[in-house]
This record gives structure tokens, C-alpha cells and sequence, in this order.
């Protein structure tokens, strides 16, 4: 038998023998999750815990000083962000329904299945014992996470899909957290949490740092005080007065339509920042990467928050070139820098539809609103503009992607 034959044999064995050893060893998931429940500390102070307040500052990549302040009285739940000048963001959970509000894409409220792992995610943050928030789990492998032995575990819930925990094999704290959350611009949105820095605080053992990726982008959550049943108001774990008028009007951000469903809307004047240039056709995506920056570098230089998500508006086509404006909107005007300037999106009667998908099929939307416009005899009136509602660098993927197209028409 030749070398290689028998180096072959071998591996095949090896490998066989590591697999069998591997499903043999395999911890069941209840064996783990019940290391990690003694972990995570006395049991008595857990039953006795009716409040919890967790605060610090958040880091994210370009992004002013941030900070938070995280508070829970039994199921109810909320996080209040604070970015100054740029603007405040909260996110909670009442027990039944969970929220956010957001400077840019405003109330969104959610219910049902669409906000389960949410509640999951609040009920773990404050160490609610396992089978308290699942109905099951199993043990689906082995991974390294910082040069470290993990367990995959598969936890299962009445609603949505299955949470994802990664459990350090050694000390049996739970380094990560994979989730679907519900995307305030339609459809789920997987999130990545990695906890760090596992600290006891009055008998139970809390991480002090929290690690968020959406897409490419992270974020840091630097905990600087965790306080176990603190004095709070009812107030501060209530919905925001916005967030309770959105729920009493029935639920929650009306922005994102159907696709291909064309109607007349009547809009405000709306204030923006943008640039206006010239551009090749078939180089839009080029150009609109290098303008938007330039224009929210504009208004963070300036301390002023944007009010909406960014848009492209179309002056004019001529050959293989159009006339473009592509901007931000803002609360009001603004003072004008060397290229960013000060300009508004046209109020009154819109003819407005929706795109879900890659932008490179966005003519076909505009052309089916179009031809709509034509069968109800209506006269467009100016350029066109489009809103990107989806940020590609939180959402990869092209088929989850909601464009909102308007044009606007005479009366």
C-alpha cells in the first residue's frame, strides 16, 4: 500500500473517530443550561428582583458621545439613548407589544410573533431563568469564539424563529447571542450580541459590555453601573406619549407599503440638506456612495440631526447623463457648506408606490408608476425623487431592500 493510500486510511479514520467522540461528548442542552444557571448566581436574589436599572455609554464608529440608560420592572422594559445634538432614541417592551422610536424612521410598533424575540431578549438581559422564556433547547455542536471552546445551543420559543446561544464550554456564561429582531422598515432583522466582561453584581453575575452587530455595522455597550431593584416611576418604563398615540392609533409605522401598490398621497415641504451634481446614468450607485457621506458629515460637523432616511431626487435626463439631488432631510434650513447646500422636497400631490428590492431594478417600479399615473390622468409636475429606507450596511441582503418612489403630480 502506497504512502499516500495509507495517509488517506488514516485521515479517514482519524476523522471518523474525532466525529463519533465529538457526537459522543456532545453535552445535552439541558446538562449545559443548567451550568449556566448556576452560574449566573443565587437563586434567591433573582426571585427577589423586581426592578433593574443598567447604564453607560454606547461607542459607535463616527458617532458623538452616547449614553444609555436601560430600566425593567417585571415584564416591562426600556432603553432611553441619548446622542445629544443629535437626537434621543428609545425601545421597549410593555409585556405584550414591544417599540422604538428612531429620529430618522420615527414610531414602530410591533406585536405578536413579529416581536417575541424581542421580549426574549429583554427577559434574558435581566436573568430570568431559561425555561422561563423557552420551551426547549438542544446542543447542535462546537464553535471557537475568541480562541475559546463554545456550545451551540438551538433555544425554541411559541413564536418566531429559534434563538441562537453560544455558551463558553468552560465557564458556562453565554458569550453570544444570535436573533431575529423585527425591522422597522419591514421583515426581520438578524442581530448579533457578544457579551463580555462578566462581573457579579449583589449575587448575580451580569456582563459589563455588550457588543451589537447589524450588517457591518457595531456597536459597544460600556455598562459603568448596574443597580439591582432600584426606586423607579412608572413613567420610566412606559411607552414615550409618541410611542402611546402611535399604539392607541393602531400600531405601527404606516411607512413601509406594499410593493407595486400605486395611490395619491399629499406630503409636506420638506427641508433637506443635499447636493445637486451631474452623473453618468449608469454610475448613480458611484456617485450617491461618495454624495450621502459628504452629506451627513455636513450635519454632524454642524450638530444637526437628520430627520428622515436619505433620498435621491432626478432634475433632469439628458443622453447618458442626469441632473441629480441627493441629500438628507433636516428639521430646518441649514447654513450651507462648499457643496452641501440648503433645499426642500416639494410639498402638495404625490403619486407614490414602493420598491422591495435590488436598486438596480428600480426602473421598473418607476415605470409601472408611471404608466399608473397615465391610466388615472395624472400630470407630473417636477423631478422625481426616491427614499432608501433600508441602509444596505445593516441589511446585506438586496431582496429585503424597501424603496419608497414619489412623484409629484398637478393637482
Amino acid at each position: 500500500m502506497s504512502r499516500l493510500v495509507q495517509f488517506g486510511v488514516g485521515l479517514t479514520a482519524m476523522l471518523a473517530s474525532n466525529l463519533a467522540r465529538g457526537a459522543e461528548e456532545l453535552p445535552s442542552a439541558a446538562q449545559v443550561l443548567e451550568k449556566v444557571e448556576a452560574t449566573a448566581g443565587s437563586e434567591e436574589a433573582r426571585r427577589e428582583m423586581r426592578s433593574l436599572r443598567m447604564s453607560g455609554h454606547l461607542d459607535v464608529e463616527g458617532s458623538p458621545e452616547i449614553t444609555f440608560v436601560e430600566k425593567w420592572m417585571g415584564k416591562r422594559a426600556r432603553m432611553d439613548i441619548d446622542a445629544g445634538a443629535h437626537g434621543t432614541q428609545t425601545q421597549g417592551t410593555d409585556g405584550t407589544r414591544s417599540w422604538s422610536t428612531d429620529p430618522a424612521l420615527g414610531v414602530t410598533v410591533k406585536d405578536g410573533p413579529d416581536q417575541a424575540a424581542v421580549q426574549r431578549f429583554y427577559a434574558f438581559q435581566k436573568r430570568t431563568p431559561w425555561k422561563q422564556i423557552y420551551t426547549s433547547a438542544r446542543t447542535t455542536g462546537r464553535e471557537e469564539i475568541g480562541g475559546r471552546e463554545h456550545l451551540r445551543l438551538e433555544m425554541m420559543a411559541d413564536e418566531g424563529d429559534p434563538d441562537i446561544w453560544y455558551v463558553d464550554a468552560d465557564q458556562f456564561v453565554v458569550s453570544r447571542v444570535e436573533v431575529m429582531f423585527p425591522n422597522p422598515a419591514g421583515g426581520p432583522l438578524p442581530m448579533r450580541f457578544d457579551f463580555r466582561d462578566w462581573k457579579p453584581v449583589e449575587g448575580l453575575l451580569f456582563p459589563h459590555q455588550r457588543i451589537l452587530e447589524i450588517g457591518t455595522v457595531a456597536m459597544t455597550y460600556q455598562y459603568t453601573k448596574i443597580e439591582l431593584n432600584p426606586e423607579l416611576r412608572e413613567d420610566e418604563v412606559a411607552p414615550t406619549a409618541e410611542v402611546a398615540k402611535a399604539m392607541k392609533e393602531g400600531g405601527t409605522n404606516p411607512r413601509v407599503a406594499g410593493a407595486g401598490k400605486c395611490q395619491i398621497q399629499t406630503v409636506a415641504q420638506q427641508h433637506v440638506a443635499s447636493v445637486r451634481t451631474r452623473a453618468r446614468a449608469d454610475e448613480l450607485s458611484k456617485t450617491l456612495a461618495m454624495v450621502l457621506p459628504e452629506v451627513l458629515g455636513h450635519l454632524n460637523a454642524n450638530g444637526i440631526v437628520p430627520t428622515g432616511p436619505p433620498f435621491t431626487r432626478f432634475h433632469k435626463f439628458d443622453g447618458d447623463y442626469v441632473e441629480l439631488e441627493a441629500g438628507i432631510p433636516v428639521k430646518d434650513a441649514i447654513p450651507s457648506g462648499e457643496r452641501v447646500k440648503s433645499s426642500t422636497l416639494p410639498g402638495g400631490k404625490v403619486a407614490t408606490t414602493w420598491h422591495h428590492g435590488s436598486y438596480h431594478t428600480l426602473a421598473s417600479t418607476y415605470d409601472l408608476l408611471k404608466q399608473w399615473m397615465e391610466g388615472e390622468d395624472y400630470e407630473a409636475r417636477g423631478g422625481q425623487w426616491e427614499i432608501y429606507w433600508t441602509d444596505p450596511g445593516i441589511e446585506p441582503n438586496p431582496s429585503n431592500w424597501k424603496t419608497q418612489v414619489l412623484w409629484p403630480v398637478k393637482e
